[in-house]
């Protein structure tokens, strides 16, 4: 698997779109007409958007007294292809964060007028990327739609700048060794600390869709939870709180 490079700062794709305001403020105020469309931030939040190859992880700030370098919310959209979406690698901006009631898809409304759909690759994704595209009147040149197998939501704290100081396979080690909450910090200096291991099933398991855990002694957040697509079931495991989709086992007639 090509490993994710985090090395430099210099991969922060800011963008200044200051000159879409009133354009971003008539979409916000159109996107109140979605059905089971809610919105889960205060107002607009920072949020980093980092393709790490199978998966798209989005961190969000939705407490604006955090330091920086800290991020409160995580969602990973997993894949069983490599994303191609060009511009995505490190990309930090403003907007405002919604989910569906199902919490099945995430939207995400930029600044600069621009959307991105994250959603299970199923057809209710698909009619969404048409409801939000009528809703707020994009073309295709401001609606970028991303689609997985996985949708994983994780609640904690990440410091970004551990996140930036070493390359990983994939979002959920870059999570992992990224965490940090009232000063605990991952036991050990080798990779056998954080690396992501394939998850015990604690919540979830064969024939699950969906499943939520809660950790008293985190390594990847504190809380988290995992919606899959048809064909793949939910795994959520305590000790680690990584909540991720496996795909079911083939059965022979």
């Amino acid at each position: 698997m090509k490993r994710l490079s985090v090395l430099f700062a210099c991969f922060l794709l800011i963008s200044s779109c200051n000159k879409f305001q009133k354009e971003f403020e008539d979409q916000t105020n159109k996107l109140t007409t979605v059905k089971d469309l809610h919105h889960v931030t205060t107002g607009v939040s920072k949020m980093i958007l980092i393709n790490a190859g199978k998966q798209i992880l989005l961190l969000n700030k939705s407490v604006d007294s955090l330091a920086d370098n800290l991020y409160d919310r995580a969602i990973v959209l997993a894949s069983e292809t490599n994303f191609k979406e060009p511009g995505l690698r490190w990309q930090k901006f403003d907007g405002r964060l919604y989910f569906f009631n199902d919490e099945r898809s995430v939207l995400i409304h930029r600044n600069c007028a621009k959307a991105i759909l994250m959603s299970l690759d199923e057809p209710e994704g698909t009619r969404r990327v048409k409801i939000i595209s009528s809703a707020l009147s994009l073309g295709q040149a401001s609606m970028t739609v991303l689609a997985g197998y996985g949708l994983s939501i994780m609640k904690g704290r990440w410091n970004t700048d551990k996140m930036l100081s070493r390359d990983f396979e994939n979002a959920f080690e870059m999570l992992n060794y990224g965490f940090s909450l009232n000063g605990w910090v991952v036991p050990g200096k080798g990779p056998e600390a954080w690396a992501f291991k394939d998850p015990k099933c604690d919540s979830g398991g064969a024939g699950s869709e969906s499943c939520t855990v809660k950790a008293s002694n985190p390594i990847g957040g504190v809380e988290c939870s995992v919606k899959c697509k048809t064909g793949f079931y939910a795994c959520c495991e305590n000790a680690t709180t990584n909540c991720t989709c496996k795909k079911d086992p083939v059965t022979l007639n």
